[in-house]
């Protein structure tokens, strides 16, 4: 007897598939079901970091406020760059 197991998967663009996989050798076959509905994933907003925060978070923040800065910026002078930006 041929042990296996079958189930589904979406995708994350809406495309449902079948698996057939074969337990004992390991094969498996992927067969395209269907699709579904999918809404978009909501847009990651940058939260304005703590006095802390890498250098990364500070320039994603930055660049979330539309302040420019140096490409050699070091977290600190981008953190002023923000504060002057605000006044």
């Amino acid at each position: 007897m041929i042990r296996r197991e079958r189930f589904e998967i979406t995708r994350p663009d809406g495309v449902v598939l079948v698996v057939d996989r074969n337990i004992e050798t390991g094969e498996q076959t992927t067969t395209v079901k269907g699709l579904v509905a999918v809404e978009p994933p909501a847009p990651i907003v940058p939260t304005e970091p703590r006095g802390n925060a890498s250098i990364e978070a500070w320039s994603a923040w930055a660049d979330h406020l539309g302040v420019e800065y140096p490409e050699d910026a070091r977290r600190n002078d981008i953190k002023a760059l923000i504060l002057s930006a605000a006044k």
